[in-house]
């Protein structure tokens, strides 16, 4: 019975056996030259790719190095697809594997678990870890994203760190500049620490220094603010910020006390409210609201709240409100004017519809809504 060799192992060792006997016609130029297409092991300006499970080029190279185990001594332009591709010089192609390392620089992309570059990278690293020594302009996609210089361009990821300046965009669980930003922040942790200019728009944003922008989250800390207003529950502007305690009363809530904080054209506030007639007394809820001011004693200070009881039935208290403020001192301030809420139960279990102790309207439109409208008032205490 006759042997059988396949036609794609014929060819294979026909390219072996032509490709052997190029280079040993010119042995002296590539002395030392191992090429086994297992161990390739080459001089320096090597003239053809490394193909191979182990392939060293002694210097620097032109081309393709694709094996398990690529290494290139000096420079490379070209390309390296392996298991780990190290590069003494610098690099000008491509890296793909699952660790991809450069001593020097990077101009083009690096894609593997871990890349790191030993100086500047110009183009992209895409990995679970992206490591370089210099500045980056381009971008970095992975779990972690680590520059030491700067950042022209974006960082996506898990973890985004920039020790130095970023103009461009963080997009990631945390992000952090070390020192100021230009662009955007999205995340759930967002720090600038030398300053913004731009957004921040996450959980918690913070800035050590100003913010030409605007910050939307949950937690906003600022040294000051401009050019655009925090958006959160909790807001803090340590220059030009505003935060005050209120006592109050109104049209559904006999005794009422507040924190606002935020900025004069935007802040939020938390409230509790307490009426004796009620069957369940208490209430709590949150705000959002802007001071106007119209000359250095009268203020336009309009408001939404929204307020819940305190049962297992809740009603809601969704009011407006149109306040005017009177300055009695730089940190005092009279707060009154007209009121207009609606009561709702979104349940039909429960107590009956909560009335106003005065109104100056009052209509219900069925057992589960109800408008009315009234006045509240209160002593604003300023605290910065």
């Amino acid at each position: 019975m006759k042997a059988i060799i396949p036609v794609h192992l014929a060819a294979a060792a026909v390219f072996m056996f032509l490709f052997s006997s190029s280079f040993a016609q010119d042995s002296t130029k590539y002395k030392g030259t191992i090429y086994t297409f297992i161990v390739n092991k080459v001089p320096d300006h090597f003239p053809a790719p490394l193909v191979g499970f182990v392939n060293v080029a002694q210097g620097s190279q032109n081309g393709a190095q694709i094996g398990f185990l690529n290494q290139n001594q000096k420079n490379i332009s070209g390309t390296q697809i392996g298991f780990v591709n190290n590069t003494g010089g610098y690099f000008n192609g491509a890296q793909i594997g699952f660790s991809n390392l450069v001593k020097d620089s990077v101009k083009g992309g690096q894609i593997g678990f871990v890349n790191i570059s030993g100086k500047y990278v110009s183009g992209m690293q895409t990995g679970f870890v992206n490591l370089c020594n210099d500045s980056v302009v381009g971008v970095q996609v992975g779990f972690l994203n680590i520059p030491a210089g700067k950042i022209k361009g974006a960082q996506v990821g898990f973890v985004n760190l920039c020790k130095d300046s970023l103009t461009g965009a963080q997009v990631g669980f945390v992000n952090v500049v070390k020192d100021s930003m230009a662009g955007a922040q999205i995340g759930f942790v967002n720090t600038a620490a030398k300053g913004m200019r731009g957004a921040q728009v996450g959980f918690v944003n913070t800035t050590n220094y100003g913010i030409v922008g605007s910050q939307i989250g949950f937690v906003n800390i600022a040294d000051s603010i401009s050019d655009g207003v925090p958006l959160g529950f909790v807001s803090i502007v340590r220059k030009g910020g505003f935060s005050a305690f209120e006592i109050g009363t109104s049209t559904l809530f006999p005794s009422t006390v507040s924190y606002k904080i935020g900025v004069p054209k935007l802040y939020t506030s938390v409230m509790f409210s307490f009426n004796p007639s009620y069957t369940n007394q208490f209430a709590y809820g949150a705000g959002l609201g802007t001071i106007i001011r119209l000359n250095k004693t009268f203020g336009f200070n309009p408001e939404a709240t929204i307020q819940s009881s305190i049962e297992q039935h809740p009603q809601m208290f969704t009011s407006l409100t149109a306040c005017f403020s009177l300055h009695v001192t730089s940190k005092i301030s009279l707060v009154a004017g007209p009121l207009v809420t609606w009561i709702h139960k979104g349940s039909v279990s429960g107590e009956n519809l909560y009335k106003p102790g005065y109104a100056l309207y009052d209509y219900s439109y069925d057992h589960r809504n109800r408008l009315t409208t009234g006045a509240q008032a209160s002593l604003q205490f300023k605290l910065n």
